[in-house]
């Protein structure tokens, strides 16, 4: 066993130990769910490792930087979007109101 698969035993390990440790407070689902994402997150890095091309590294990290925030903006947009929808939603229609 080299140190790469020690690193991986370790990511992997710990990220489903937190994933539980986040979930269980909620429900016995909800760590499941923890735990299987801190595996999926646990492979995510050696994978990323595998993936960064050796010529030319800084070209893939600014490229994954991009996606990245990329994706964190189009999620803040729907957590804005849904947050007034549903306070649109809790204080009722004019209809309502009227009736």
């Amino acid at each position: 066993m080299g140190s790469d698969d020690l690193a991986h035993h370790i990511s992997v390990t710990l990220g489903m130990a937190m994933g539980y440790l986040a979930g269980r407070p909620v429900h016995r689902l909800a760590s499941l769910d923890g735990m299987l994402a801190g595996f999926m997150g646990g492979l995510m890095g050696p994978m990323l490792g595998v993936m960064v091309a050796p010529e030319s590294p800084l070209l893939m990290i600014g490229f994954l930087d991009i996606v990245s925030v990329g994706m964190a903006m189009v999620l803040i947009s729907w957590i804005r979007e849904l947050s007034t929808t549903s306070i649109s939603y809790s204080q009722g229609t004019d209809d309502e109101n009227r009736v």
